[in-house]
C-alpha cells in the first residue's frame, strides 16, 4: 500500500466513511506502533490515543458539511499521524542502534567485513567482532574478542573505537591490529596514522577513577599485561603475518604454539609432557597444511606428534628445560 492509498483510507476514517475492514486496517496500524515502541511508557501511550479518540470523536462532519471543515479535520488529523509516526519512527532509530550484529571466524577460517562507514575489519581465526546495526551519528562503537585488522575509513567528528577487556582504542581514521584472545595479554600495533589506547576507568587496576593511557605512531605496539602498559617498536611484518595466512613464530613458547595452531586448523593440541611446553619455536609457514607444520617442529625439535582423532592432536616428546 502507497502512502497516498493509506491517506485516503484516514481520510474516510476521520470521515465516518471507512468501511468495516480499512476500520480493522487503521485500529491494527495504531495497535502495531503500540507495540513498537522502544521503551513503553504508560503516559505517552494514554496521550497519543487520547488524541487518536479524540480526532476520530471530533473530525467526522456531515457529508455536505463545509469544505474548510472538512478539510482542518483532516489536515488534523493528519498531522496526528504524523506525529505519531514520527514519535516511533525516533524510538525505531534508537532501537537500531541498540540492535548489536556480530560476525564470528570461526576455527580454521578467516573473515572480511566491511562496516556501514567503509571500515574494513580483518578477522583471525576464533574472533569476533560486535557492532550496532546503525552508528550513532557522533560516535562508531565496536566490540572486539580475538585478533582483527581495522582499516578505519576517517572520519573527525565521528571516532572508531574499539573495546577489548579493560582496553578502548580510540582512532580517527588509520590501521592498527588488536590481539586480544586473552583479555589479561592484549597488544595493540599500529601501521599507519595514530591510535589512542586507554585503560578503562573501570579496570581493576589501582582503583583510580582514570585510566592509563598511551599514544602510538606508525610501527608501535603497545602490549597490556598484569594492568600495565609496554610501549616497543616491532616488525610489522611478523605481527600482520597472520593476515596474509602466514604463520610465523618468533621464539614463541609452545603453549602459543599450540593455541595457535588450534585456531588456525580448528584442531585440540594437547601435551602429554609439559617440558614441551618450555620449548620456544621459530618458524614460517606460508598456507601449509596441518601436518607439514607439525613435520617441521618435530625434525626441529624432536617434539613428536600423533593424530587420535581428526580434530585431536597429542604432542610427546622429552621437551624442553627452562
Amino acid at each position: 500500500m502507497t502512502n497516498e492509498e493509506f491517506s485516503r483510507i484516514v481520510d474516510r476514517y476521520v470521515a465516518g466513511q471507512a468501511t468495516e475492514e480499512e476500520k480493522r486496517l487503521i485500529d491494527a496500524f495504531f495497535e502495531t506502533l503500540e507495540r513498537k515502541q522502544a521503551d513503553p511508557n504508560p503516559a505517552v501511550s494514554e496521550m497519543l490515543w487520547e488524541g487518536i479518540q479524540a480526532s476520530i470523536v471530533e473530525a467526522p462532519l456531515p457529508e455536505r458539511k463545509s469544505g474548510v471543515g472538512r478539510t482542518f479535520a483532516i489536515v488534523a488529523c493528519s498531522l496526528l499521524v504524523m506525529s505519531v509516526l514520527g514519535y516511533f519512527g525516533y524510538h525505531e532509530y534508537v532501537l537500531q542502534n541498540q540492535v548489536l550484529i556480530t560476525k564470528t571466524a570461526a576455527y580454521g577460517e578467516k573473515v572480511t567485513i566491511t562496516l556501514t562507514d567503509g571500515t574494513k575489519v580483518f578477522l583471525n581465526s576464533g574472533s569476533s567482532i560486535s557492532f550496532p546495526k546503525v552508528f550513532d551519528e557522533s560516535i562508531r562503537e565496536v566490540s572486539l574478542k580475538g585478533e582483527a585488522f581495522f582499516e578505519v575509513t576517517r572520519n573527525e567528528h565521528q571516532p572508531f573505537i574499539v573495546k577489548t577487556g579493560d582496553l578502548v582504542t580510540r582512532v580517527l581514521g588509520t590501521s592498527f591490529n588488536i590481539q586480544a584472545f586473552n583479555n589479561d595479554d592484549i597488544s595493540v600495533t599500529v601501521a599507519t596514522g595514530r591510535v589512542q589506547v586507554t585503560q578503562r576507568p573501570d579496570s581493576e587496576d589501582t582503583g583510580t577513577t582514570e585510566g592509563q593511557t598511551v599514544l602510538l605512531d606508525p610501527l608501535q605496539q603497545v602490549s597490556y599485561q598484569n594492568h600495565q602498559f609496554t610501549l616497543s617498536y616491532i616488525d610489522l611484518a611478523k605481527t600482520l603475518a597472520w593476515k596474509n595466512n602466514t604463520l610465523r613464530f618468533d621464539e614463541t613458547p609452545m603453549s602459543s604454539v599450540g593455541a595457535i595452531l588450534g585456531r588456525w586448523y580448528d584442531v585440540k593440541i594437547d601435551f602429554n609432557n609439559k617440558d614441551i611446553l618450555n620449548c620456544r619455536i621459530n618458524g614460517k609457514f606460508k598456507e601449509q597444511r596441518l601436518d607439514e607444520v607439525l613435520r617441521s617442529i618435530r625434525y626441529m625439535y624432536n617434539i613428536e606428534y600423533e593424530i587420535v582423532k581428526p580434530n585431536k592432536i597429542i604432542l610427546y616428546g622429552k621437551g624442553c628445560k627452562k
